[in-house]
């Protein structure tokens, strides 16, 4: 016999439509949508959205020096990072390859002359400039995040993928052990390796909880709605909400830093 009660039910909550938390969550999925589009432009325009790179030693430097930098010139250093590679002969792929060739190589580092790709004899340069978050070079905090990734077994692009899969939580935590890195720079290497793994951290949440405590799951099912609305990865709305939280937490930590004469503070926006 047909459950005519069931189908009442049904009938009746289609007729209704959206329930209250339904309703919330897309006006909360078409603000953000709006937000970002006003802040950025059009989702596919975005120069983070499809960016990738080829192994996880390019990803790692991608990540570190991109915090404060322009997207040109981070590609130059990636460009150099490239040519030095092919003029030594060697594949430095990995992240151990990575830390050592930082650790043992200061030419690398602005001590030596190394020519990047078309150009002049005379015009030669270090691979990396001598740029610093939080006080500390990034060639510095790139060796160690390398080194990190490393001991927590990470070899490649999908050891860290597989990874992200199983505990991401854990490897942004050991990513962010590193001095100059944060939630957002975590959130960058995710998508330059080409991962789908969401992790929204403590900024995000609060940003999108706009005063109120949210969940991890209410938090993702809005990065993907509005992943789906903007037609991009949600990798890379994640990363954008990320970038918007980190300029509201400088805004504020400034406010604060005003307060106290005399005083100074490392803003940690990575």
């Amino acid at each position: 016999m047909k459950d005519e009660s069931a189908t009442d039910d049904a009938a009746w909550e289609e007729f209704v439509g959206p329930g209250p938390e339904e309703l919330e969550y897309l006006g909360t999925v078409d603000a953000v949508a709006r937000l970002l589009e006003e802040e950025f432009g059009p989702g596919k325009t975005w120069p983070w959205t499809w960016a990738r790179r080829a192994d996880i030693a390019e990803c790692i430097i991608d990540a570190v020096f991109s915090v404060r930098a322009r997207n040109a010139d981070v590609d130059r250093i990636v460009d150099r990072w490239r040519h030095w590679q092919m003029e030594e002969g060697i594949a430095a792929v990995t992240a151990w390859d990575l830390a050592v060739a930082l650790r043992n190589l200061p030419g690398l580092k602005g001590v030596g002359p190394i020519r990047g790709p078309e150009e002049e004899p005379a015009a030669r340069r270090p691979v990396f400039p001598r740029n610093r978050i939080a006080g500390r070079l990034k060639t510095t905090i790139a060796e160690e995040a390398a080194t990190v990734l490393d001991d927590a077994g990470i070899v490649g692009l999908e050891s860290f993928r597989r990874r992200l899969r199983i505990s991401p939580m854990a490897l942004r935590n050991e990513w962010t052990s590193v001095h100059g890195l944060g939630e957002t720079s975590f959130c960058h290497m995710r998508l330059l390796a080409g991962s789908d793994a969401l992790d929204p951290g403590v900024r995000v949440l609060r940003y999108l909880g706009m005063g109120r405590a949210v969940s991890v799951s209410w938090a993702k099912d809005v990065i993907v709605g509005v992943a789906d609305a903007m037609d991009v990865p949600p990798v890379a709305v994640e990363y954008a909400l990320s970038l918007v939280a980190a300029r509201s937490h400088v805004r504020s930590a400034k406010k604060d830093a005003d307060a106290v004469r005399g005083g100074r503070r490392d803003l940690d926006v990575a």
